[in-house]
Protein backbone atom coordinates (compact mmCIF):
# COMPACT_ATOMS: atom_id res chain seq x y z
CA UNK A 1 0.00 0.00 0.00
CA UNK A 2 1.34 3.43 -0.88
CA UNK A 3 1.90 5.34 2.34
CA UNK A 4 1.34 9.07 2.91
CA UNK A 5 4.40 11.30 3.09
CA UNK A 6 4.27 13.58 6.14
CA UNK A 7 4.74 17.32 5.71
CA UNK A 8 7.47 19.14 7.64
CA UNK A 9 5.00 19.68 10.51
CA UNK A 10 4.19 15.95 10.63
CA UNK A 11 0.68 16.27 9.19
CA UNK A 12 -0.34 13.86 6.45
CA UNK A 13 -3.26 15.86 4.99
CA UNK A 14 -3.73 19.43 3.84
CA UNK A 15 -7.09 21.06 3.16
CA UNK A 16 -7.48 22.22 -0.41
CA UNK A 17 -10.27 24.44 -1.75
CA UNK A 18 -11.83 22.82 -4.81
CA UNK A 19 -14.88 23.76 -6.92
CA UNK A 20 -16.91 20.96 -5.27
CA UNK A 21 -15.86 22.06 -1.76
CA UNK A 22 -13.03 21.42 0.65
CA UNK A 23 -10.92 18.38 -0.25
CA UNK A 24 -7.94 16.82 1.49
CA UNK A 25 -4.60 16.71 -0.31
CA UNK A 26 -2.30 13.79 0.49
CA UNK A 27 1.07 13.05 -1.10
CA UNK A 28 1.97 9.36 -1.29
CA UNK A 29 5.19 7.45 -1.80
CA UNK A 30 6.07 6.58 -5.40
CA UNK A 31 4.47 3.43 -6.79
CA UNK A 32 6.87 1.70 -9.15
CA UNK A 33 5.58 -0.06 -12.24
CA UNK A 34 2.51 0.35 -14.40
CA UNK A 35 -1.22 0.04 -13.85
CA UNK A 36 -2.47 -3.51 -13.71
CA UNK A 37 -3.92 -4.88 -16.94
CA UNK A 38 -7.10 -6.95 -16.71
CA UNK A 39 -6.16 -8.38 -20.13
CA UNK A 40 -2.99 -9.94 -18.67
CA UNK A 41 -3.66 -13.30 -17.00
CA UNK A 42 -0.68 -12.96 -14.65
CA UNK A 43 -1.86 -9.50 -13.60
CA UNK A 44 -5.31 -10.92 -12.86
CA UNK A 45 -3.76 -13.60 -10.69
CA UNK A 46 -1.76 -10.94 -8.83
CA UNK A 47 -4.92 -8.86 -8.37
CA UNK A 48 -6.73 -11.85 -6.89
CA UNK A 49 -3.93 -12.48 -4.39
CA UNK A 50 -3.75 -8.79 -3.47
CA UNK A 51 -7.53 -8.53 -2.99
CA UNK A 52 -7.46 -11.63 -0.79
CA UNK A 53 -4.64 -10.18 1.31
CA UNK A 54 -6.55 -6.90 1.72
CA UNK A 55 -9.64 -8.86 2.77
CA UNK A 56 -7.61 -10.97 5.22
CA UNK A 57 -5.95 -7.88 6.71
CA UNK A 58 -9.37 -6.23 6.93
CA UNK A 59 -10.58 -9.01 9.23
CA UNK A 60 -8.20 -7.70 11.91
CA UNK A 61 -8.52 -3.99 11.05
CA UNK A 62 -10.30 -1.62 13.39
CA UNK A 63 -10.37 2.06 12.52
CA UNK A 64 -10.96 4.82 15.04
CA UNK A 65 -12.66 6.70 12.19
CA UNK A 66 -16.20 6.06 11.09
CA UNK A 67 -16.55 4.53 7.63
CA UNK A 68 -19.65 4.16 5.53
CA UNK A 69 -21.12 0.72 4.98
CA UNK A 70 -21.12 -0.47 1.38
CA UNK A 71 -24.60 -1.92 1.79
CA UNK A 72 -27.84 -1.61 -0.20
CA UNK A 73 -28.54 1.74 1.43
CA UNK A 74 -25.30 3.18 0.08
CA UNK A 75 -25.08 1.28 -3.21
CA UNK A 76 -28.75 1.27 -4.25
CA UNK A 77 -31.11 3.37 -2.12
CA UNK A 78 -29.08 6.62 -2.04
CA UNK A 79 -28.45 6.67 -5.80
CA UNK A 80 -32.14 5.92 -6.43
CA UNK A 81 -33.13 9.09 -4.54
CA UNK A 82 -30.99 11.15 -6.92
CA UNK A 83 -32.11 9.28 -10.04
CA UNK A 84 -35.76 9.69 -9.10
CA UNK A 85 -35.33 13.46 -8.99
CA UNK A 86 -33.80 13.43 -12.46
CA UNK A 87 -36.59 11.25 -13.86
CA UNK A 88 -39.53 13.08 -12.23
CA UNK A 89 -40.70 14.19 -15.69
CA UNK A 90 -40.26 10.67 -17.16
CA UNK A 91 -42.47 8.30 -15.13
CA UNK A 92 -42.11 5.34 -17.50
CA UNK A 93 -38.32 5.52 -17.26
CA UNK A 94 -38.53 5.79 -13.47
CA UNK A 95 -40.72 2.67 -13.30
CA UNK A 96 -38.14 0.83 -15.40
CA UNK A 97 -35.32 1.91 -13.07
CA UNK A 98 -37.41 0.87 -10.05
CA UNK A 99 -37.92 -2.57 -11.61
CA UNK A 100 -34.20 -3.02 -12.24
CA UNK A 101 -33.46 -1.91 -8.66
CA UNK A 102 -36.02 -4.36 -7.30
CA UNK A 103 -34.50 -7.27 -9.23
CA UNK A 104 -31.03 -6.23 -8.13
CA UNK A 105 -32.12 -6.00 -4.47
CA UNK A 106 -33.64 -9.50 -4.67
CA UNK A 107 -30.49 -10.96 -6.26
CA UNK A 108 -28.21 -9.37 -3.65
CA UNK A 109 -30.47 -10.42 -0.76
CA UNK A 110 -30.44 -13.99 -2.09
CA UNK A 111 -26.64 -14.00 -2.47
CA UNK A 112 -26.20 -12.50 1.02
CA UNK A 113 -28.41 -15.22 2.55
CA UNK A 114 -26.28 -17.83 0.77
CA UNK A 115 -23.12 -16.44 2.36
CA UNK A 116 -21.85 -13.62 0.14
CA UNK A 117 -18.68 -12.62 1.99
CA UNK A 118 -19.00 -9.44 4.05
CA UNK A 119 -16.10 -7.48 5.52
CA UNK A 120 -13.54 -4.78 4.82
CA UNK A 121 -12.99 -4.25 1.10
CA UNK A 122 -11.16 -1.76 -1.11
CA UNK A 123 -14.26 -0.91 -3.20
CA UNK A 124 -12.30 0.84 -5.97
CA UNK A 125 -10.13 -2.03 -7.17
CA UNK A 126 -9.62 -0.67 -10.67
CA UNK A 127 -6.45 -1.18 -12.69
CA UNK A 128 -5.47 2.48 -12.23
CA UNK A 129 -5.28 1.84 -8.46
CA UNK A 130 -3.06 -1.25 -8.67
CA UNK A 131 0.53 -0.85 -9.86
CA UNK A 132 2.64 -3.86 -10.81
CA UNK A 133 6.42 -3.35 -10.92
CA UNK A 134 8.77 -5.39 -13.13
CA UNK A 135 10.16 -6.93 -9.91
CA UNK A 136 6.68 -8.28 -9.09
CA UNK A 137 6.03 -5.78 -6.32
CA UNK A 138 2.41 -4.66 -6.32
CA UNK A 139 1.24 -1.36 -4.83
CA UNK A 140 -2.41 -0.57 -4.16
CA UNK A 141 -3.60 3.04 -4.10
CA UNK A 142 -6.77 4.99 -3.39
CA UNK A 143 -8.46 3.57 -0.30
CA UNK A 144 -10.92 6.45 0.08
CA UNK A 145 -13.91 4.20 -0.78
CA UNK A 146 -12.71 1.36 1.45
CA UNK A 147 -15.25 0.20 3.96
CA UNK A 148 -17.24 -2.72 5.20
CA UNK A 149 -19.28 -4.31 2.45
CA UNK A 150 -19.66 -7.30 0.19
CA UNK A 151 -16.15 -8.23 -0.81
CA UNK A 152 -17.37 -9.21 -4.26
CA UNK A 153 -17.35 -5.46 -4.97
CA UNK A 154 -13.61 -5.79 -5.47
CA UNK A 155 -14.27 -8.16 -8.39
CA UNK A 156 -16.50 -5.74 -10.29
CA UNK A 157 -13.70 -4.03 -12.31
CA UNK A 158 -12.35 -7.42 -13.45
CA UNK A 159 -15.85 -8.48 -14.48
CA UNK A 160 -16.52 -5.20 -16.29
CA UNK A 161 -13.28 -5.45 -18.25
CA UNK A 162 -13.86 -9.10 -19.13
CA UNK A 163 -17.43 -8.38 -20.23
CA UNK A 164 -16.26 -5.42 -22.34
CA UNK A 165 -13.65 -7.58 -24.08
CA UNK A 166 -16.21 -10.28 -24.88
CA UNK A 167 -18.83 -7.98 -26.40
CA UNK A 168 -19.39 -8.37 -30.12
Amino acid sequence: VATPVPASDGSRMRPLAAPEGLRQLVVFTYADGCPLSWADEQHCEVAGRVAASIHDAGDEFASPHGRFRLDLGYLLDSPLVLIRQMLAHRPADWRYVEGVASRLRTAIDTAARRGLDWGMCHADFESKNIYVAPTGTTTVLDFDYAGVGWRALDLVPAYQNTAAQNRP
